[in-house]
């Protein structure tokens, strides 16, 4: 029989807590730039929208009239994460079906919208893209540029996110010392999960054209001990059209001893000029 552990036995893992980071940041960043997000936003955003959801279509006037509010949810167009840099402005914050929120989830508008096949099942292709069309519009009007703001932020991000992992990771191993216990459980927990995290910036896409034209990409490599991150240049000279850019990078010799060495989080980027 296989009993299922509680989330408060589990505790909370040091993702969770490097991710709460980040959304703090970006809240920050959000007023520092323009301030709160107010009630008056909210109805000029509605407004433009029609007073319905911007993904589904869905009239949520009635709602409203009625304060029925349960089958509403605000959603960032923009992912609030340290991938896409979301921000809590207007812009990128829109009142939408409830279970559209639900479906959408961290993907990116552009392809919720255009490949989604459970709220928006049936919908034509033609209206998906009049739909997107719209809320790009949107963005333009309120001076939201999600491009820009993700190639300045997202490194920042990806550091930070890092860094408070790998402090927390170390400072429970402080603990553990400072107690005489040894430090392997942190190793064990890393054999056991094999969660190491394979990040590429700004994006999949992106890091793949930037070493099919220049031959090269950065790597870093961080470890539970700190004291073995790595920074380098990889080298993709037999890089084709039809390599697969995640094979390659899980083919190297460091991957392949990640658990034993505790590789923690693998991040390919393209160099900044």
């Amino acid at each position: 029989m296989r009993i299922k552990i509680s989330k408060v036995a589990r505790g909370i893992a040091p993702g969770d807590v490097a991710n709460s980071a980040v959304r703090n940041i970006l809240t920050d960043l959000s007023i520092t730039m323009r301030g709160k997000f107010t009630e008056d936003d909210m109805i000029e955003t509605m407004e433009y929208f029609d007073y319905r959801c911007p993904y589904t279509g869905k009239d949520l006037r009635d709602m409203l009239l009625r304060g029925d509010y349960s089958e509403m949810a605000t959603d960032h167009i923009v992912p609030q994460n340290r991938q896409y840099c979301g921000l809590n402005v207007p812009g990128n914050l829109v009142i939408v079906d409830k279970k559209a929120n639900q479906a959408k989830k961290d993907k990116t508008v552009e392809d919720f919208l255009l490949h989604d096949q459970t709220v928006l099942a049936g919908v034509p292709q033609a209206e998906r893209e009049a739909r997107l069309e719209k809320i790009k519009n949107f963005q333009k009007d309120k001076q939201y540029d999600p491009d820009a703001i993700r190639a300045v932020v997202s490194p920042i991000l990806a550091k930070i996110y890092g860094d408070v992992g790998a402090m927390l990771q170390q400072k429970a191993n402080q603990i553990a010392t400072g107690l005489g216990l040894s430090k392997s459980f942190a190793i064990r927990k890393q054999q056991k999960t094999g969660n190491t995290e394979l990040v590429f910036l700004p994006d999949q896409k992106a890091v793949q054209d930037y070493i099919l034209s220049h031959q090269c990409a950065l790597i870093d490599l961080e470890y539970m001990d700190s004291n073995h991150n790595r920074h380098f240049q990889w080298e993709a000279k037999n890089f084709t059209s039809k390599s697969k850019l995640r094979g390659n990078v899980t083919s190297r010799p460091w991957w392949r001893t990640k658990d034993e060495d505790g590789l923690v989080k693998v991040t390919v980027s393209i160099p900044q000029d």
